[in-house]
């Protein structure tokens, strides 16, 4: 299944909801890693996950 939509935020500015991409994938760790180096309430620390791109 295939999802895009177009939404308006609050500020006015506009976002795209879509599938994720191969090309996202690298983006996607990173965010990953650095919400899981920010709190200790997640169930692991970045340098314990073997994700990959």
């Amino acid at each position: 299944m295939r999802y895009h939509k177009m939404i308006t935020l609050k500020d006015g500015r506009s976002c795209v909801l879509r599938n994720g991409t191969a090309k996202d994938g690298q983006a996607l760790l990173n965010i990953f890693n650095l919400t899981h180096a920010q709190t200790d309430y997640l169930l692991t620390y970045p340098e314990e996950s073997g994700f990959t791109a």
